[in-house]
């Protein structure tokens, strides 16, 4: 093993002999490091001065031999072969450290009136009748019933901690109850049932994940409002400035990690900030909604997208199923329901059909 120390910050990172420079930058922490095109050599931004120790230049332009002869080299381009000394440029612009929050993300004259939500998960009121002779259904044949008058003909399903309660819930308060339920693939799922007629809050994210910006907003779920808003950089971008890039950096299984684990802790990040400003602990947001282009949402997913731009240009999945929090490491309520906005193919990602709901085109297609 080797060890690469990183100046000016003295961070060092042990690599194994014949590790790049920008992957042993990317063990060490360092965040001054961008690789824009993908690590493929090409855009020089990389670039890094060696200060001491050996080092396999592999580059073949006549341009990067010059600046190999005065130690100044691509770090995508440079193996390690010894214990080395790097200085990285403090490069980073004050504009790619701190993004502009923006409360003004969608105009208010596309959002739905309050009766026409339809939110992944929301709180119902209702009073189910009491059990008799006459009416000798068990408690949870009765609560389907009059779920169904209000969601419609939809399978309801439950685990059994809700099946646990259900019983001292219908009976504490005369029937009336207030029920939380998801909606999911399957259809419908209570998460929990509560004795009373209550105010029960609800709360979701909205995440928009651009390939250079991430957008979350903390929605309330009952009635639509917009509660607090937050922008980001991707923190791919210096993995890649565009889709391409990072679709090649993507090839092998480690570097497909690199880029889920930043797009992951970005979004987490934002959902901390909204839900700080919210006043609201994360676990209390109990769905969320994603929208992004093919690339960006098989990233999010960590599935491999290197096929997305192979003929016949194919993607994994372009309807993604609606997922569990939890298997997806988004740090909200781990069983809140996860929805994706779908995509139409390998380049008309789900951020477009999205974009449409934005317009009039879905109830005016006769101009179209």
């Amino acid at each position: 093993m080797h060890t690469v120390r990183f100046l000016p910050s003295n961070t060092e990172a042990k690599v194994s002999p014949g590790t790049l420079i920008s992957e042993a930058a990317i063990m060490a922490g360092i965040e001054d490091l961008h690789l824009p095109c993908g690590a493929k050599g090409t855009c020089g931004r990389c670039l890094v001065e060696v200060v001491d120790g050996p080092v396999e230049y592999t580059g073949d332009t006549r341009l990067g031999k010059a600046l190999a002869d005065k130690r100044l080299l691509m770090a995508c381009q440079t193996k390690v072969t010894g214990d080395i000394t790097v200085r990285v440029a403090e490069a980073r612009e004050t504009s790619m450290r701190v993004v502009g929050d923006s409360h003004f993300l969608i105009g208010e004259q596309y959002l739905p009136d309050r009766d026409s939500l339809t939110p992944l998960y929301r709180a119902i009121k209702l009073t189910v009748p009491c059990a008799s002779v006459e009416e000798h259904y068990s408690d949870w044949q009765r609560l389907v019933r009059e779920l169904t008058k209000e969601l419609g003909d939809v399978p309801i399903s439950a685990g059994i901690w809700v099946l646990r309660d259900l019983a001292e819930a219908l009976r504490a308060a005369d029937g009336r109850v207030t029920v939380l339920v998801q909606r999911d693939n399957a259809g419908v799922s209570v998460s929990e049932v509560r004795s009373g007629h209550i105010t029960a809050r609800a709360y979701g994210v909205a995440v928009d994940i651009g390939t250079t910006t991430i957008a979350v907003q903390l929605v309330d779920l009952v009635d639509g409002r917009i509660l607090s808003s937050r922008t980001s950089y991707n923190a791919q971008i210096r993995l890649g400035a565009d889709v391409i890039s990072r679709i090649d950096y993507a090839r092998t299984p480690k570097k497909l990690h690199e880029l889920h684990s930043l797009v992951l802790e970005t979004v987490n990040g934002l959902i901390a900030d909204v839900a700080e400003d919210g006043g609201i602990r994360p676990e209390e947001i109990e769905a969320a909604f994603v929208a992004g282009n093919t690339t960006m949402v098989h990233l999010f997913l960590a599935l491999p997208p290197r096929y997305i731009r192979e003929a016949p240009y194919v993607p994994t999945v372009n309807a993604v199923p609606s997922l569990p929090a939890l298997d997806l490491g988004l740090e909200i309520s781990q069983q809140a329901a996860v929805a994706f906005a779908p995509a139409v193919g390998s380049y008309v990602g789900g951020d477009i059909t999205v974009g449409l709901l934005c317009t009039d085109i879905p109830t005016n297609s006769d101009d179209v």
